[in-house]
């Protein structure tokens, strides 16, 4: 493979969608590099995605915050917005603790990793056991087509940069989750060493063809699909198939 090519969780699962998408958003992130006024990534100030950074941070401080009630057997106090949604997060982790308490409060949140060619931030590592063992969790509003991928990425990038400094004792990943907190649902999922070496292969053959330099030649797009993240990009940037594969 390319030396230096490095792919982010973000930049993968755009690719899974659409591959002028992933064409995009890399351009974007190599601009972003080289010290161009471009931003990472434009769908940031979309309402949803301010919505969603707020809830990770919710998550993030959640054990800070309301650890110490929940050890003592106090209900935390939640006033607002989302009350009802955040007392469902609050009655999960409450049994959770009680079944566990040793394993209880996160190794690592928004724990950020990269290896020699893929990157991306973990929302949440549990430690599940004495052996080392550990498990991934992702915060999402509701289920997504990709989300199975998204966390089969972040295995196979903690995988592979296990041993680490930041999670001592951690030796391998055996369990990948995703709360939905839209919903209030947390989908958890033992992963296998087959599991992940298929996903290895499968990663492998999409980075070749990231590498294609005819990426984007059978890509069926009008740029007209208004439910798409990169339709406005697309639209002001007024991108055509014709050009896009002459620059290649």
């Amino acid at each position: 493979m390319e030396e230096g090519f490095t792919i982010s969780k973000t930049e993968f699962i755009a690719y899974l969608h659409c591959s002028f998408k992933f064409y995009i958003l890399k351009e974007l992130n190599n601009d972003a590099k080289s010290g161009a006024t471009w931003i990472t990534d434009l769908t940031d100030h979309r309402p949803d995605i301010q919505e969603g950074l707020k809830w990770h941070q919710w998550f993030n401080d959640f054990y800070n915050k309301y650890g110490e009630d929940i050890r003592n057997g106090v209900y935390p106090i939640i006033n607002g917005k989302d009350e009802i949604l955040k007392k469902k997060f609050i009655d999960l982790e409450i049994k959770r603790y009680n079944n566990s308490p040793q394993f209880w409060e996160p190794i690592g949140t928004e724990f950020m990793l990269n290896d020699n060619y893929l990157k991306g931030k973990i929302d949440r590592i549990d430690k599940v056991n004495e052996q080392g063992h550990c498990r991934i969790i992702e915060y999402k509003k509701n289920p997504g087509f990709f989300d199975k991928e998204e966390l089969l990425f972040y295995t196979l990038l903690l995988s592979n940069t296990l041993p680490h400094p930041g999670l001592p004792g951690i030796i391998q990943v055996t369990q990948i989750g995703t709360y939905y907190y839209n919903i209030g649902e947390f989908n958890i999922d033992s992963i296998s060493l087959n599991e992940r070496q298929k996903f290895e292969q499968f990663l492998h053959n999409i980075r070749k063809e990231m590498l294609q330099p005819n990426l984007a030649k059978n890509q069926n797009c009008n740029f007209k699909r208004t439910n798409c993240l990169y339709h406005e990009i697309c639209r002001r940037i007024r991108i055509e198939k014709t050009d896009i594969l002459s620059d290649f």
